[in-house]
């Protein structure tokens, strides 16, 4: 019954996902830190409750801010993205690998382009690189493990 439902299911994931990474690129700099800092809140009381006697200091604190950003802002957004849109691309194309990597080159470029309009936000061809890179990596880690495993047959 699922499998009838499949096109719509994924196709509504696609559409969520892709307007969740357009709505939260287009914050502004004030909203992306408070975004920031919620997840890197969960971080620090995790931290607390496995090392209780340990605090951190301002420069810890200020790294981890930064990899909560990089981590969650841009690998994980965009990994969550990559595999969805491979998903999504697959259900109409059988050049769909190719499909994929060109709209995560271009997804990623069009959300560094539209922090600019933002406000308080930056452009920086690293994330650009990264957010690609995330793109990429779940959905050919993914791709390439379902060809393996079914490789006679259909790969989802």
């Amino acid at each position: 019954m699922l499998i009838r439902y499949k096109k719509p299911i994924i196709t509504l994931f696609f559409t969520l996902f892709i307007f969740l990474t357009i709505a939260l690129n287009f914050s502004n700099g004030q909203e992306s830190i408070k975004q920031s800092n919620s997840f890197l809140d969960v971080f620090i009381a995790i931290i607390n409750f496995f090392l209780p006697n340990r605090s951190l200091s301002t420069f810890e604190i200020s790294g981890l801010s930064y990899v909560v950003r990089k981590f969650i802002g841009h690998f994980l957004l965009f990994a969550i993205d990559g595999f969805i849109s491979l998903l999504f691309f697959k259900l109409f194309s059988s050049a769909y690998i190719k499909i994929t990597i060109i709209f995560g080159i271009l997804f990623s470029i069009f959300c560094e382009f539209l922090q600019l309009l933002a406000g308080g936000r930056t452009f920086a061809f690293k994330d650009i690189c990264l957010d690609f890179f995330s793109f990429t990596f779940l959905a050919s880690l993914i791709y390439i493990i379902f060809k393996q495993k079914y490789s006679e047959t259909e790969v989802y």
